[in-house]
């Protein structure tokens, strides 16, 4: 797989899910901008090696649309997508919820393992510059759907003002301590015997799993303005799509 078909599996993902109306087209829609931004970038000095920072894309997106179309088959993908994949079902989260749900399977589980696939054999700290640059695509890409989604839910904005980039603090949840904790884990299965890696593996992914729900709850104050943020909301997913692009 290269990144040009990266591109046209996340298209198509995000094509389905304008037609079907569904949820899982949020995160789709977020991670086809950051897909199409590394792209662009190539070749234009902005990474240390592009070649191995495409490497570095197509494996990360591999594991989500391996997880995307296990889930799509009815068997079960990992147990971090799973909960994003299911709650994606549901009407009672705002569209940043599922936004968030879905950076945080990819991030803290996928990311760390498609770091460790693409460094295998060589020193690792070679991968840290690019493995930031990764992130900060994302985190940039996450507020430019934010402030487009203020648009048709105005109480969003609140998120930033109401004590500070409320977003970022839902269950302490932020994309910076995601990128901390998923080179850390990417580290560890470098360091670790490759047979110990599935449970290192699905140990991370039950702590992952088991953190979603606080993004779900992610207590009091939160819910308060969640619940304002998806009362104002478009209740046609197409709308929030449409929005996103």
């Amino acid at each position: 797989m290269t990144l040009h078909d990266v591109i046209l599996a996340l298209e198509e993902i995000s094509s389905n899910a304008q037609v079907e109306g569904a949820r899982y087209g949020y995160f789709a829609s977020l991670y086809l901008g950051m897909t199409r931004s590394v792209r662009d970038a190539l070749g234009k000095g902005l990474y240390d090696n592009d070649a191995r920072m495409e490497q570095l894309c197509v494996v990360f997106a591999q594991r989500y649309l391996d997880a995307f179309a296990t889930w799509r088959a009815g068997k079960p993908p990992t147990r971090s997508w799973a909960v994003a994949f299911s709650e994606g079902k549901r009407d009672g989260l705002t569209s940043i919820q599922h936004l968030l749900l879905g950076v945080n399977a990819h991030i803290n589980l996928d990311l760390g393992i498609a770091t460790q696939i693409v460094a295998s054999g060589t020193d690792i700290e070679l991968l840290k510059p690019d493995f930031d640059r990764i992130n900060g695509t994302i985190a940039s890409l996450f507020n430019v759907v934010k402030a487009r989604l203020r648009s048709i839910s105005w109480p969003i904005r609140y998120l930033d003002d109401l004590g500070g980039s409320l977003d970022d603090r839902i269950a302490t949840f932020s994309i910076r301590i995601a990128r901390d904790e998923a080179w850390l884990f990417a580290k560890r299965l470098h360091t670790w015997p490759a047979f110990d890696h599935t449970k290192l593996t699905v140990d991370r992914d039950a702590a992952i799993a088991a953190f979603a729900h606080n993004i779900i709850q992610p207590g009091a104050t939160a819910n308060v303005v969640l619940r304002l943020v998806k009362w104002a909301e478009p209740r046609d997913v197409r709308t929030i799509l449409a929005a996103m692009q």
